[in-house]
């Protein structure tokens, strides 16, 4: 009943929708899918196919000059695509109706002056990379670091995570443990997460993280024990009523499909370990190996599905590259408030970067 009705609002848009209406949507601009031949993005509700690969970044403001194709419209999810349409470079020039999907924030400005401050201290890549794994920010990435990251599997580290919101929540709620009340702790770590969620751009996986992180300290602070599958199931639900068309989204998919690797896949594997006594599961365990190959599981065929393409070699990568990633985000949050910790970020981010080169060879 409550998921019907959330889809009425939707419906009202493409009802009100006129047939082969130009328009200029102007916005911030978000890609679904990518190759080298088609980009498929999105701007607010207004979806649409350009020939090539996507000239723009996650969350970069763009124009998009179409029309309404009602043979496209989506009445499920309320999204309305425009056909023949193309970025509009010089938007002024564009006899169209405007409609202006814009999000920008405060936050969204934070966002790019910490960027600019990490390129001042580090070259290209290391900047681009230590932007992405403390903000989330990607604008930064040249399409050659980029593809060399899908080749090795490692893509995902250049996007804020549960693992990022975890260690914001972890690290202030031991801090505030000894300042303040364990209620007043909670509550200050928490509200700690969102304004990290909303400094990185509140994508689907740091949302997920802060909710369920979120139900974890709230069940301990008034003693209830928390299942991971049904906090899971009850943030991804809520997810879905506050905006529909994330069931659609492959962030909001592979950010599931992850947790779903992590919370139930890898129990159930360690468990079958224990009954078989197999100490070769035991060994994977303890070195990650069980923990990459269980979201690997889960995620691969959602990348193969959006993005054309999975690496296998991400099995052997995600070894060597993810131990230093945490090391590397504390860093990367203490390097823009104490300049001399330039040097070890830059060489502990040079020393991914070569990994991510080799292995995407």
């Amino acid at each position: 009943m409550l998921f019907l009705l959330r889809l009425f609002p939707g419906w009202l848009n493409v009802v009100n929708a006129q047939d082969n209406r130009k328009v200029r949507v102007t916005g911030k601009g978000n890609i679904m899918y990518q190759n080298a031949t088609k980009c498929t993005g999105y701007i607010g509700y207004y979806y649409f196919d350009i020939q090539g690969y996507c000239s723009f970044s996650r969350g970069d403001k763009i124009s998009v000059v179409g029309s309404i194709d009602k043979r496209l419209i989506d009445i499920f999810f309320g999204n309305l695509w425009l056909s023949s349409a193309k970025i509009d470079v010089n938007a002024s020039a564009s006899k169209v109706s405007v409609l202006d999907e814009s999000r920008s924030s405060i936050f969204d400005k934070f966002r790019e002056n910490l960027t600019a401050r990490y390129q001042k201290i580090m070259p290209a890549k290391e900047s681009a990379l230590v932007a992405g794994i403390v903000l989330g920010d990607k604008s930064s990435i040249s399409k050659e670091f980029n593809d060399e990251m899908i080749k090795s599997g490692t893509i995902h580290i250049v996007v804020a995570s549960g693992y990022n919101v975890l260690l914001v929540g972890g690290t202030l709620l031991s801090l505030f443990f000894w300042l303040v009340r364990r209620k007043a702790a909670t509550v200050l770590a928490i509200l700690g997460m969102v304004g990290y969620a909303l400094l990185t751009g509140a994508g689907s996986p740091v949302i997920r993280a802060v909710i369920m992180a979120a139900m974890v300290y709230l069940g301990a602070v008034i003693g209830r024990r928390q299942l991971g599958w049904w906090t899971l199931l009850l943030t991804g639900w809520s997810m879905i009523m506050v905006d529909v068309s994330q069931l659609k989204s492959a962030s909001f998919q592979l950010s599931i499909a992850a947790s779903v690797g992590l919370l139930v896949v890898e129990p159930w594997l360690k468990s079958v370990s224990d009954v078989l006594r197999s100490r070769l599961i035991h060994i994977f365990s303890n070195i990650g190996i069980l923990t990459t190959f269980s979201t690997l599981l889960m995620t691969a065929p959602i990348i193969w599905w959006h993005f054309g393409r999975f690496s296998l070699v991400g099995l052997v990568s995600n070894i060597f590259v993810l131990p230093i990633i945490p090391i590397l985000m504390i860093l990367g949050a203490l390097v823009l408030i104490l300049p001399v910790l330039s040097w070890p970020t830059y060489i502990l981010a040079h020393l991914a970067v070569i990994l991510i080169g080799w292995f995407g060879a």
